[in-house]
């Protein structure tokens, strides 16, 4: 009897994990890891609702936490970083053929020299932003147990 019990149950947790995840799971391809951080923000976003409809203690402070690590991984995901830190994509390139060299070409853009100095800045800021933010991501999931026990 309990093993019929056990087998209604899987059934019934197994559609529900099918219904809730077919988005994140049509989209997943094996070769890209992008794949594990969108399947992992939605896995959380359940969980804070999940969470969100339990009476626990210091719940509050765990939806908190998850929530940020859903913020920092749409950052990431997003890999808004250097945009953030004040990019200025307002330029465009182009391309000029060099004489005498058939089919070869330099590439040119217009961004004046100071907006490709705070560019620079921005790029290099933007990588430790995005540093910080992954070291940021790593502790929240890492105290994953102390969300709610």
């Amino acid at each position: 009897m309990w093993k019929l019990k056990e087998l209604l149950y899987n059934i019934k947790w197994g559609l529900w994990a099918l219904r809730k995840y077919f988005r994140v799971v049509w989209s997943m391809r094996p070769w890209d890891y992008g794949y594990l951080v969108k399947m992992t923000r939605h896995q959380l976003g359940l969980l804070a609702h999940s969470l969100e409809n339990q009476d626990i203690l210091d719940k509050d402070e765990a939806i908190v936490q998850i929530r940020r690590c859903i913020e920092l991984i749409d950052h990431y995901i997003e890999n808004d970083h250097h945009e953030r830190c004040g990019y200025d994509s307002n330029w465009n390139s182009y391309t000029k053929p060099i004489p005498g060299r058939d089919g070869v070409y330099e590439v040119h853009n217009t961004m004046t020299p100071k907006q490709q100095e705070d560019n620079w800045r921005a790029i290099k800021e933007g990588l430790e932003l995005k540093r910080k933010e992954i070291e940021e991501i790593k502790s929240l999931l890492f105290n994953i147990e102390n969300w709610w026990w």
